[in-house]
């Protein structure tokens, strides 16, 4: 699978590398093509999908301009609704070339090749009923396309996934060998918090009750973000857009209840309120759909309430005695 910057640098699609003019995140057939061609790459050893670039390279006139959503969990999300699989192996990074901006999706590959499930359809300016997939194909890249796959490429798909393992076990065999004397090994069990810093397996959050279950990881893992590097982030990824503080993230927090989300939010006995990689996803997501999402959440947070009116006093009755 080639780097981001080999990929930058070509002038033609190859089997791993796919161009795209533009994408409009409005458009039923742009997100059917995209999760089309994200199936296809983690089916086929990997590959990355460059958002911005004409056939030959060259950047697009058009570029991201209308890709706002283009953020790994929604593309997860997307390729969830038609196959029934998440794909925890998803990178968006934003990129530029030739003074443009260009939006790379990396997709790593998958252990087994996945299957829709549902078809991706959607409907022309004509009213004419385009599909993009159908349900139960499994597509595959060959050369610069993605189309429905073989016997051969299915072949292939479990070859490469024989061989990962393979290597894996003879990288495990080779540190034993290679210990030196008197070394002592240790294994250590499926649900044990891995602590900060050591290699593992990459896990992500998302908010699907259907997604498979992982033991707990250490929260500093899942929730690396403190307030402030939420708030530095998003004006990072928003700038010129708006300029957000922390009472802005507090109203969103208190207006949509996002503290009761364990996906987004942790909170140790003694320590400060973290925040995970999906808070923020999500936030960016809302603010593409909505433009004005924190300046209403704001707004509604601060609106003065009414007085609640005042009860009646009732008199009391009775007779006054000397």
């Amino acid at each position: 699978m080639r780097t981001l910057h080999e990929a930058l640098q070509l002038t033609s699609r190859t089997e791993d590398v796919e161009f795209r003019r533009a994408f409009d995140s409005g458009s039923v057939r742009d997100w059917c093509d995209l999760v089309k061609d994200v199936v296809a790459m983690a089916n086929s050893g990997g590959g990355i999908l460059l958002v911005g670039l004409e056939d030959d390279g060259t950047p697009s006139v058009r570029g991201t301009d209308k890709s706002p959503s283009l953020v790994a969990a929604t593309i997860d999300e997307k390729v969830h609704q038609h196959t029934g699989t998440h794909l925890s192996g998803v990178r968006v990074a934003k990129e530029h070339k030739g003074g443009r901006p260009v939006t790379a999706i990396e997709v790593e590959p998958g252990p087994y090749p996945i299957v829709f499930t549902r078809p991706g359809t959607s409907t022309t300016e004509n009213q004419i009923q385009e599909s993009s997939f159908a349900a139960g194909t499994v597509y595959f890249r060959h050369g610069a396309v993605s189309e429905p796959g073989s016997v051969e490429d299915m072949r292939r798909a479990f070859e490469r996934e024989i061989q990962r393992r393979v290597e894996g076990w003879l990288e495990n065999l080779r540190r034993i060998v290679e210990a030196p004397p008197g070394s002592m090994m240790s294994v250590n069990m499926p649900n044990a918090v891995a602590a900060a810093g050591e290699p593992g397996v990459a896990v992500r959050l998302v908010a699907d009750p259907n997604a498979p279950a992982v033991p707990r990881w250490s929260p500093d893992e899942t929730h690396p973000y403190r307030m402030k590097d939420v708030t530095s982030i998003l004006n990072s990824k928003l700038a010129g857009k708006v300029e957000l503080n922390g009472f802005d993230l507090l109203c969103v927090r208190r207006l949509h209840e996002t503290d009761r989300n364990p996906t987004f939010y942790f909170k140790s006995r003694l320590g400060a309120p973290q925040y995970s990689e999906a808070f923020v996803e999500w936030l960016l997501e809302q603010h593409s759909r909505h433009p004005t999402f924190f300046a209403d959440a704001r707004a509604k947070f601060t609106k003065p309430r009414a007085p609640a009116p005042e009860k009646p006093v009732k008199e009391e009755q009775g007779s006054l005695s000397d």
